[in-house]
């Protein structure tokens, strides 16, 4: 029998709560998850936010990526520079 647990498929009031702190009032997790994380959020009945696991890891999953191209294009390409100054400064250089 196999005995693994099934995550369900929406973050637990819990899970939401944490994402969310320090707010703790239902109004202001769902502005926060929509306009500060960019998440697709629905409201249960009683006002709670109701977010799918899936939405999180590809808003969650992609910020990461982003962020490791982005420090990616930030650092600098010494190998390119080196071949600028030798042909501007010395061994490509014509004799006149």
């Amino acid at each position: 029998m196999n005995t693994e647990t099934i995550e369900a498929p929406f973050l637990s009031d819990a899970e939401v709560s944490e994402l969310c702190k320090p707010l703790v009032m239902p109004a202001a997790q769902v502005r926060y998850l929509r306009n500060e994380l960019r998440l697709h959020v629905n409201t249960k009945p009683n006002g709670r936010p109701i977010v799918m696991r899936s939405e999180l890891e590809r808003v969650m999953g992609a910020a990461r990526l982003g962020e490791v191209l982005q420090r990616r294009q930030a650092a600098p390409d010494f190998t390119a520079m080196e071949k600028l100054v030798k042909d501007r400064h010395g061994q490509n250089k014509k004799k006149r």
